[in-house]
């Protein structure tokens, strides 16, 4: 009652930004016509992408296995947009949003992800009703602002796999995923990415097998040049960092100290006139003291 009240105010009140949870961001639906739409475009996608990549390579990509992945990703699909798990209320149209921030954007990586590569390692097709419903939204924020309308915010891109990228620019960039051809993964993966064989100890331990993975950017300048289309990425060199320390600690920390107990992920070397700097500041009512570290060349 209080979320269907909460969102009701949404829509008819002049807000600036408003703050919601990702569980209580997920209830919120999209109209089931712009589902039902959105899903059969996903489906027409994916076949156009597995019929190009069968003319390009000359695999024999039969039909019969088409329609399979067609019928595999329509189930898939509608399972992860199950009614049952929303409320309802007002559609996430009638809100009047027209920018989305979302932080902690990693929390959305397991997306739907479906390809013709069998037994490599490395390539995570996890399914996530949360992450479908983030996607979906997205594809609405694109048709509403001209994709100008997403803003992600997190601390680790890609975390654990390569296919985590392609994630995150089928959130932010899937209209230039589309128009280079790329809407399906494997041709993302045949321009970007490198499959390694290696010989590797098996899990019983008693003996060695061949093991495939997808574990290599290929292309990665161009790669990077197309990522940084909408990707802000800050590092060390001009950011400033927090670090909490006992308060009985008296002695300053060196950046040498820091950077030897990994605090410090890169060891830049500085000019005499141009040091890190390193104050105290008292917090949490000073039970605690944190560590301001200040690049160089930061403000």
């Amino acid at each position: 009652a209080n979320r269907k009240r909460f969102c009701s105010r949404i829509a008819t009140g002049d807000y600036d930004a408003v703050i919601i949870g990702h569980s209580q961001f997920e209830k919120i639906p999209l109209s089931r016509e712009r589902q039902i739409a959105l899903l059969e475009e996903q489906i027409a996608d994916i076949t156009y992408s597995i019929e190009a990549a069968k003319e390009e390579t000359g695999q024999q990509y039969t039909v019969k296995q088409m329609e399979k992945t067609k019928k595999t990703l329509k189930a898939k699909l509608e399972k992860l947009n199950d009614q049952t798990r929303k409320d309802d209320v007002v559609t996430f149209e009638q809100l009047g949003v027209d920018r989305l921030f979302v932080d902690e954007s990693h929390y959305y990586k397991n997306l739907f992800l479906y390809t013709k590569m069998r037994n490599v390692a490395g390539i995570s097709q996890t399914d996530a009703q949360k992450s479908s419903d983030m996607f979906m939204k997205c594809r609405y924020m694109d048709e509403i602002t001209g994709g100008k309308g997403i803003t992600f915010a997190t601390g680790t891109p890609v975390s654990n796999s390569m296919t985590e990228l392609y994630t995150i620019m089928r959130y932010l960039q899937y209209d230039t995923l589309m128009n280079m051809g790329m809407g399906h993964f494997d041709s993302w993966a045949a321009t970007f990415g490198e499959t390694v064989t290696a010989i590797e100890l098996s899990p019983e331990g008693t003996g060695y097998r061949a093991k495939t993975r997808f574990a290599r950017f290929f292309n990665l300048p161009e790669l990077i040049s197309i990522f940084k289309e909408t990707a802000d990425i800050q590092i060390i060199k001009n950011a400033t960092q927090l670090y909490m320390i006992d308060k009985n600690v008296d002695t300053p920390p060196t950046v040498e100290n820091l950077y030897k107990e990994g605090y410090l992920t890169e060891h830049v070397k500085t000019t005499k006139d141009k040091e890190y700097t390193i104050t105290y500041e008292a917090v949490n009512g000073g039970t605690a003291k944190a560590v301001v570290v200040k690049a160089p060349d930061a403000p």
